[in-house]
């Protein structure tokens, strides 16, 4: 009720450990594990959104609680994890936007795990929904991902580029560039790549990748 999420977080943890979790509201959790990922603890977030999660009834679990463990899955290295709740996503959910986010981290999750066949099913199905921002953004850098794992570094930096071009997001953009400047030089291009390199330093100094 104070909105501690960080002290909440340590009480879960608590719970957890001496065998109490039973007793914590689903709303808490939820609500903890929420803002746990905003707040880039994708550790903890992962960790109690996964206690509010009903793998066999994936419709007994709100949407929102797929959507943030898969994010937070991705985010952790859990890619088999995140996969099981980005299917279930799918599974729940109706609106086209979200869908088309969903299908994005699931391919993520995809291409993590080895599979690019699949994981470029689901860029597919998800850019045919003509998702808009972030979601946009992101299909775009796991297309160009994929180009550059098919070896075509050339079609990769199309991908990348778009999202340098056009997407002013605190996170997509300097990852964008970062990818960009890898793709330039596998086609040997060092002058446009340190090019990027400099934008990158100048625009992001404090990124990195994760």
């Amino acid at each position: 009720a104070s909105q501690e999420a960080d002290k909440l977080a340590t009480e879960i943890n608590l719970a957890v450990e001496g065998g109490y979790v039973d007793d914590i509201p689903n709303q808490t959790l939820q609500w903890s594990g929420m803002q746990s990922y905003n707040s880039g603890d994708y550790e903890q977030s992962a960790k109690s959104l996964g206690l509010v999660a009903t793998p066999d009834e994936p419709r007994a679990t709100p949407k929102e609680v797929w959507r943030y463990l898969a994010k937070a899955r991705l985010q952790t290295g859990d890619y088999e994890g995140a996969l099981t709740a980005a299917n279930n996503v799918l599974a729940v959910e109706d609106n086209p936007a979200w869908k088309a986010d969903g299908q994005l981290d699931r391919g993520r999750a995809l291409l993590a795990l080895g599979r690019p066949a699949q994981a470029r099913k689901a860029a597919d199905d998800a850019l045919a929904l003509r998702p808009q921002g972030r979601t946009s953004g992101g299909l775009r850098i796991l297309v160009g991902d994929l180009e550059m794992e098919a070896g075509n570094p050339k079609k990769a930096s199309a991908e990348y580029l778009i999202v340098v071009g056009f997407l002013d997001d605190k996170d997509l953009k300097p990852l964008a560039i970062s990818r960009l400047v890898k793709a330039l030089d596998a086609q040997g291009d060092k002058t446009e790549a340190d090019k990027y390199r400099r934008q990158l330093n100048a625009e992001f100094p404090e990124w990195k990748a994760r």
